[in-house]
């Protein structure tokens, strides 16, 4: 029925259909109303029944359907057929009467949620609970919690029984009941056979009972109890079991041979005569007890424990237990699978029985990996306790030992540890080896993955270089590239230039896809009339092959039939040789330079080269860098290639930064164009494109970079792809980015002790490399390229190599995949790099350079990641550096540049392997704690622009010191 009122939607006076109370029917109220203000006829309320019903139990639950206000009317007998109920702060009675007239034979989910004034019986929670058991619902939730209360006659303390029917068809069980104490009692018949998942909350129930009950049971949750005292879990299927109680435990007797987790909360601590078994869950991974006081008579058997917590919430004789784990406080223990154990000597008045000796501890843990031991004093029994943690270990990472300062004898230790430390590390990495290479295999045939031969590899690698000819393009575009090809004609032609003992060798050289080839190609074709001969010649990377086009015509074919054939086409002529795409001088030295010999007076060589260092070795007299082009030839190769009309003006905008994130280099331009060319030319679609990553969409760009990538050694590889951590557009310091890989690790520094070089050098020549190769481009205006950039589609590559390890972004964007061990953190609030970083575990470098990192968050990383290499803070927010810094001891390299850090904690004695500690332009810094004299393997000092006025610490113990900034 229409009535007449204001519009919820279109806000307009007109008649108000039923459907503007809809959230299913917005869409289409919108669309109802004409221009002449009238609303069309409502045709779904003319559905007959048997349709209607039909549409509603497609409906998740009752209030889905309550929103449908064009059904409202109607819905009041068709809504006992939808497969989930919800009733949230509805009166009892009602309730049941409602469950009494659902037709439906069983529900997938039924929620029961009580609250108010309301005083019920025992009785009538027992006959709500029978009503649910004939709707035979999947999942059952009853929440009495708020301000329910049950007749108890005053007494609060009294449980209040309450008969638990049987739900035979349920899966999951959950009951929050308010005061008094709820005690479930279990009908004399009736099993709960499908039962998986149970949580009482506020309530009780005999678990001896119930378990034998419950055949399906995997997780029992007890949580808030008031009266229990004996846990008895006896189930062969139970996985999990967590129990909290308020009353003080007197016995833990668990036989489940599935459990694998155990929780216990206790308030009031255990009895005088607590005792605890639970020697028959072999499967128990995790064991969690919260609890008042010790304990001494706990049997442990336990072969797959991965998780030990044992806190006491009491102090015990007058003083607060130190440490969580107390070795000599337990009896006999089995837990091959625990990765981390803290050893402390026993307090004088501890209560435990065991001897304080503890070669009598027998510990055989095969997956242990993290050992500390505290009040360590060298003694005969504590060495016995280091070779038995060793013996019964095979892939332990970590031992730190606190000396007992009063009597400790730390020569004994030392000693020890040096014997033990070369094999044991070597035996580690070995082990590690072993265990990767037989997952990859695993995996590689559970995926049915066949092996690619290296003679498979070579061919895709000739059938991807050797085509390319001397044929000139037809859309060579740029100024650059005429000036460019007539300055080499030139040069081509002088009689002056420095000769080689053959002839004199010219080198094109630029990164890849910028048009050193192209620009080969033109002066091959200007300099006809130049030459008697000219011949193109292409050499595969590894030697083999070769392909090479000349007057005389085209040949393909191995190298050593090739070089006689070549050396006939040049003999006795005056020729210009054009050897395309050189990745070493290798194919110069003891190939080609043997057949160019036999050229007459005037020949010239002409080769094109990604690699600086290569042309130099190879003696060329001239290098000519090849530049990207400009954005206006960009953007008509872009057009060109594109197919776009020259009257588009629109799309000139969004092109042009197209060419500028391809950095003017020609290849991508044209790749990127023919992508543009196959979407409708729309300013939407180019926009769309231009946020993708170019290498992603472009096979043949990938594979051109891939090859320079292939070239490089393995540990320049690390550095290039390390180099992706920057964000896009970023400059890169050479100071800082060499400090960080030597850092993490990348070098390799020269063993021959003739020509030894530092660490630093080595770095520094690794820079140079990635420069010479094109693959970081200098900043313009950089002096001594101090300065450079990495171009998107290398930076896009880069970051498709790092194999999910490397995030750079947001950190809310982080999500639960593959976790990243390398992070660089560029925007977002500090609140959300808090919350980002609380789902990592394992992380190496952290960058957050001018994130909106604060003092809380910075906090959360000293805790949470104690195993860092790298962290960069330049340029955040922080003001204070918590005391915890000394907790990451594994740091190397650590900035705090252009931050108001007030002070360094004197903790910073304990970052014994830090290498490069930077405080540039730390104006609120006055005074550097002594404790920084104490940092024997630093490399680097800079603060540089730093307000101190004051140093304490000397430089006697950093023997590694070989770089101060700013002390001048």
């Amino acid at each position: 029925m229409a009535a007449v009122g204001s519009c919820r939607i279109c806000r307009k006076e007109k008649v108000r259909a039923p459907c503007c109370r809809g959230v299913f029917l917005r869409r289409s109220c919108r669309l109802r109303h004409s221009t002449d203000g009238e609303v069309d006829v409502d045709r779904i309320s003319a559905l007959p029944e048997d349709v209607l019903h039909l549409f509603l139990t497609r409906l998740r639950c009752a209030r889905a359907a309550a929103h449908t206000g064009l059904l409202s009317s109607r819905w009041r007998t068709l809504w006992t057929s939808l497969p989930e109920l919800t009733f949230h702060n509805t009166v009892p009675d009602q309730v049941e009467a409602a469950l009494a007239r659902v037709t439906r034979p069983s529900l997938s989910v039924l929620d029961i949620h009580i609250s108010g004034h309301h005083v019920l019986e025992p009785a009538g929670v027992t006959s709500l609970l029978r009503s649910a058991t004939r709707l035979a619902p999947v999942e059952l939730k009853v929440d009495f919690n708020g301000v329910v209360r049950l007749q108890c006659g005053g007494n609060f303390r009294q449980p209040v029984e309450v008969l638990l029917p049987c739900f035979d068809q349920t899966i999951s069980i959950s009951m929050w009941m308010s005061i008094p104490v709820v005690h479930f009692v279990l009908p004399l018949a009736g099993d709960f056979l499908k039962l998986e998942s149970l949580s009482l909350r506020s309530c009780e129930v005999h678990i001896a009972d119930l378990l034998p009950r419950c055949p399906s049971l995997r997780k029992l949750r007890i949580h808030g109890s008031r009266l229990l005292s004996v846990i008895t879990a006896h189930s062969p299927s139970l996985e999990e079991i967590h129990v909290s109680t308020e009353e003080e435990l007197q016995r833990v007797d668990i036989r489940a041979p599935l459990l694998k987790k155990i929780s216990i909360y206790t308030d009031f601590g255990i009895s005088d005569e607590f005792s605890m078994s639970y020697s028959s869950a072999p499967k128990l991974e995790e064991l969690s007890w919260k609890w008042g006081r010790c304990f001494s008579n706990v049997g442990f058997g336990i072969w797959r424990l991965s998780s030990l917590t044992m806190e006491m919430t009491k102090p015990l004789g007058g003083s607060q237990l130190a440490n969580d784990e107390e070795s000599t406080c337990l009896q006999q223990q089995h837990c091959p699978r625990v990765d981390a154990v803290g050893v402390e000597e026993c307090y004088a008045d501890c209560s435990c029985d065991e001897p304080n000796n503890w070669r009598s501890q027998t510990v055989p843990m095969t997956d242990l990996k993290e050992v500390e031991i505290k009040g360590f004093k060298g003694e005969a029994q504590e060495i016995d306790l280091l070779k038995l943690i060793f013996r019964s270990t095979t892939i332990l990472e970590r031992v730190t030992i606190d000396l007992y300062h009063k009597e400790c004898n730390p020569s004994s230790v030392f000693k020890f540890c040096r014997d033990v430390g070369t094999d044991y590390i070597i035996a580690n990495d070995i082990h590690e080896l072993n265990q990767k290479l037989d997952g990859i295999y695993q995996e590689g045939e559970r995926l049915h993955l066949k092996p690619v031969l290296e003679d498979q590899i070579r061919l895709y690698q000739i059938r991807l270089n050797l085509d390319v000819s001397p044929d000139l393009e037809p859309d060579i575009v740029g100024r650059e590239v005429e000036s460019d090809c007539d300055s080499l004609i030139e040069l081509l032609k002088r009689e002056d230039i420095p000769s080689r003992p053959n002839h004199p060798l010219f080198a094109i050289i630029g990164t890849i896809g910028v048009g050193k080839t192209t620009l080969a190609r033109k002066v091959y074709h200007k300099a006809e009339t130049m030459f008697e001969t000219r011949v193109w010649v292409h050499v595969s990377k590894d030697l083999r092959h070769m392909s090479m086009w000349s007057g005389e015509g085209f040949s393909k074919g191995e190298t050593a039939g090739q070089q006689a054939l070549l050396r006939t086409w040049l003999q006795g002529y005056k020729f210009l040789l054009v050897i395309d795409d050189v990745w070493g001088e290798n194919v110069w030295d003891g190939l080609l330079e043997i057949q160019a010999q036999h050229g007459s007076h005037g020949s010239r060589i002409l080769i094109t080269t990604r690699n600086e260092h290569v042309a130099r070795r190879m003696g060329a007299v001239h290098l000519h860098h090849v530049k990207g082009l400009n954005e206006d030839d960009g953007w008509w190769l872009l057009r060109t290639r594109a197919f776009l009309d020259e009257s588009t003006g629109n799309m000139q905008d969004i092109g042009r930064r197209i060419v500028q994130k391809c950095n003017g280099l020609p290849m991508a331009i044209r790749r990127i164009g023919c992508i543009l060319r196959e979407v409708d030319q729309k300013e939407d679609d180019w926009r769309r494109i231009y946020s993708s990553d170019f290498c992603g969409l472009s096979s043949r760009i990938r594979n051109a970079i891939n090859m320079s990538y292939l070239e490089l050694p393995y540990y320049l590889k690390r550095c290039f792809v390390y180099c992706s951590l920057y964000p896009e557009g970023s400059v890169i310091d050479r100071q800082r980015i060499t400090q960080q890989w030597i850092a993490e690790g990348f070098i390799v520094t020269q063993q021959n002790t003739a020509h030894s070089t530092t660490v630093e050098e080595e770095a520094e020549k690794c820079y140079d490399k990635l420069l010479a190769m094109g693959l970081l481009l200098p900043e313009s205006g950089a002096y001594g390229a101090e300065r450079s950039k990495m171009p998107h589609l290398f930076r896009s590559f880069a970051l498709l190599q790092s194999l999910d390890e490397y995030f750079i972004g947001n950190p809310q964007d982080i999500g639960d995949v593959l976790k990243p061990c390398r992070l660089s953190i560029t925007t977002g609030g500090a609140e959300a790099l808090r919350n980002g970083i609380r789902k990592l575990k394992c992380l190496r470098p952290i960058i957050l350079s001018g994130s909106p990192l604060n003092d809380r968050a910075l906090g959360d990383i000293f805790q949470k990641f104690m195993h860092l290499r790298v962290l960069d803070l330049g340029g955040t927010q922080i003001e204070c550096v918590a005391r915890s810094l000394g907790s990451m001891t594994h740091l190397r390299y650590l900035s705090f540049a252009n931050t108001q850090i007030r002070e360094i904690p004197s903790t910073i004695e304990n970052l014994r392997m830090l290498q490069f500690l930077i405080l540039k332009n730390c104006t609120s810094l006055n005074t550097l704690t002594e404790s920084l004299g104490r940092l024997t393997n630093l490399r680097t000092l800079d603060i540089s622009g730093a307000g101190l006025n004051q140093v304490k610490f000397g430089f006697s113990m950093m023997k590694e010191l070989n770089c101060l900034q700013g002390f001048l």
